[in-house]
């Protein structure tokens, strides 16, 4: 950062075998299975690329910094939870700073500090977040008047999820807001760390720096431009998209396996496609 040079950029795929692909029902996996394993993949590439490197680095994750996909086997769930928190204390050990960013956040965890505040611990205990007097205020509107000057952030806050495992241990993640907008037109964000680094107030202090300095890159719609980046070349390309399709055609033809045809439907699709080209 700072050197004018550009980014350089590694791109990682994995093509998952039959047996992560299918459970043990018969059924493909779902989006949030492939989501999960895109989000561990990812977060095992950043401890891997932070060995030995000279520091500080920071690392960017678009979006929370935990993983929070549930699993239906609790055992499978504490053992990603073990994995994802191995992965960031091993990071922190080298003075690796974490950073997860919410571009657009609508949480109301605040309205929901808000709410409790005060309350005994019988009143706790029957707490219902369905009745909540204070509902459908976002956290970005409660500090939208209070953070005005660009680069302004809050309070550091803890992200508490109430319904974590408290047997399994879990990353315990701090966050604040930051207005990134301009002068005139405040637009706040929200930036997730873990818990160690709010005890090194210089470490805060370089993230805010640097995640806010990122954000400036790009004039008139802020926003990382180191995730703006990934976002450009983390795609699957047509050309990627054929040729793994060929080795796999060619896979069919060599164990003597039919490869089927194109149901009428998709054809006429297809055909329909060609033709709106056309015009």
């Amino acid at each position: 950062m700072g050197s004018g040079k550009e980014p350089s950029f590694e791109i990682q795929s994995n093509l998952l075998d039959y047996d992560q692909l299918v459970t043990e029902d018969g059924f493909l996996i779902g989006e949030q299975q492939v989501s999960l394993l895109r989000d561990l993949s990812e977060r095992q590439a950043l401890a891997e690329f932070s060995r030995g490197k000279d520091k500080p680095i920071l690392t960017m994750t678009d979006g929370l910094l935990d993983i929070y996909q549930r699993l239906e086997s609790p055992e499978e769930q504490q053992k990603l939870q073990q994995e994802v928190l191995s992965l960031h204390r091993e990071m922190e050990a080298q003075e690796v700073i974490t950073v997860g960013y919410i571009d657009k956040p609508g949480s109301e965890l605040i309205g929901r500090l808000f709410d409790i505040l005060g309350k005994s611990d019988e009143e706790l205990a029957r707490y219902n977040d369905k009745q909540r007097s204070i509902r459908g205020v976002s956290d970005a509107r409660l500090f939208k008047n209070l953070l005005r000057q660009p680069g302004e952030r809050s309070a550091i806050f803890e992200a508490f999820n109430k319904s974590r495992d408290k047997q399994a241990p879990r990353l315990i993640v701090h966050f604040f807001f930051l207005n990134i907008g301009v002068e005139g037109a405040p637009y706040l964000a929200r930036v997730e760390f873990p818990a160690l680094v709010s005890a090194r107030p210089e470490l805060v202090d370089l993230l805010h720096a640097v995640v806010y300095a990122d954000t400036q890159v790009l004039a008139g719609h802020p926003y990382p431009y180191l995730l703006l980046r990934a976002h450009e070349l983390a795609i699957i390309n047509f050309a990627e998209y054929t040729d793994v399709e060929a080795m796999l055609m060619q896979k069919f033809e060599e164990e003597g396996l039919t490869m089927g045809q194109i149901s009428h439907k998709q054809y006429g699709k297809d055909q329909v496609g060609r033709r709106s080209h056309a015009k």
